[in-house]
């Protein structure tokens, strides 16, 4: 955590209660739209068109996937918000900053989606649990554990429905707009 206790260390004195994170999530925020509004961003997002149309860019861009990463450069413990959703967007804009630190090139933009809130039935998606079993050693791969083991596992599965759950949209863009 060392590389995002050098980017963050100031700003995350900002949340020591729930107005403190606001705060915290508002300047996060200011830094996130300077980046996607940036001179930088645009050559990125040209490079990104470039590369799609299969026409020469600058340079290759450079794309960071995190993934198990993630825990080591900025772990759990060490995130300061405690409100669920700040909590939530101080990883996501955190993870934009240091991608941005270390010469990522993954477009930005200056907005944040409400992303649509669904409620699947049954709730494990296909009508099993999702198992995995971890690894004795600290922060060492896992696996999945198959689900399906027999032929007749095949006849358990359930399809599963997809619901827009309109209130929790709305829950969620409303809560969304008080903090950002």
């Amino acid at each position: 955590m060392v590389y995002c206790k050098e980017l963050f260390d100031e700003l995350d004195r900002l949340a020591g209660d729930r107005k403190g994170e606001v705060r915290l999530i508002r300047e996060l925020a200011a830094r996130v739209v300077g980046l996607a509004r940036s001179p930088g961003m645009a050559l990125i997002r040209k490079r990104w068109r470039d590369v799609l149309a299969m026409r020469k860019p600058d340079r290759p861009p450079v794309w960071c996937h995190g993934n198990a990463s993630w825990n080591e450069i900025m772990p759990t413990d060490e995130l300061v918000c405690r409100d669920p959703l700040c909590r939530e967007l101080e990883v996501e804009l955190k993870r934009v900053l240091v991608k941005d630190a270390i010469g990522d090139d993954t477009p930005v933009n200056d907005y944040v989606m409400v992303t649509t809130r669904l409620e699947v039935e049954p709730p494990n998606t296909w009508g099993f649990d999702i198992r995995h079993e971890a690894s004795k050693d600290k922060g060492g791969a896992w696996r999945y554990q198959p689900a399906l083991t027999t032929a007749e596992d095949f006849d358990r599965l359930v399809v599963p429905s997809y619901r827009v759950s309109e209130a929790a949209t709305a829950e969620r863009r409303e809560r969304l707009g008080e903090i950002l």
